[in-house]
């Protein structure tokens, strides 16, 4: 644990902007007979049983090159890589480095939450006044159609009045 203050410690020291969709979760068993001839294990000194174990275990992780190409692409150096120092090396990770970028991406996850429902709250309350006008303008339409249909009744009511009178001008 560091209990120092980095600010003070650091000489630079940058925002991160690390975009942890770069990375591709993988599963994988381990083939110890490939470790040992890789490291060089003799077989008198290999564990049969632990390696048997082992190897039959489903592991998780990322692969180290595509996290190391993840974060050149972005301009990234980052710690938690540790490339071969020479031909007989291999690439190896330290996920305890892996916790700050995740932080970082996590924020900046919340950040785009809260502005995406600050847009929905806005969408609703606009929604919200487009029902309340949609409400209003059909119960003017209904008032309208009962209007009209009254209208209608009363102007076909005075039509066969005049249709009457016209009927009974033409008897006399």
């Amino acid at each position: 644990m560091c209990l120092c203050n980095l600010a003070q410690l650091s000489i630079d020291y940058t925002s991160l902007r690390y975009n942890i969709l770069k990375l591709r979760p993988v599963t994988y068993h381990l083939d110890m007979d490939a470790v040992a001839a890789l490291l060089h294990i003799p077989d008198s000194l290999r564990l049969n049983d632990a390696e048997s174990i082992k190897g039959k275990m489903l592991q998780t992780g990322f692969l180290a090159q595509e996290v190391q190409k993840a974060a050149m692409e972005l301009g990234y150096e980052f710690s938690g890589v540790d490339a071969p120092k020479n031909g007989n090396d291999l690439y190896g990770l330290r996920y305890s480095d892996f916790v700050v970028p995740l932080v970082k991406a996590v924020q900046q996850q919340q950040d785009s939450i809260e502005k995406q429902k600050k847009t929905l709250d806005e969408q609703q309350k606009i929604n919200e006044k487009y029902k309340t006008a949609i409400s209003v303008l059909e119960e003017k339409t209904i008032t309208q159609q009962k209007e009209m249909k009254e209208a209608n009744a009363i102007l076909l009511e005075q039509i066969l009045n005049m249709q009457k009178q016209i009927d009974e001008m033409k008897k006399k």
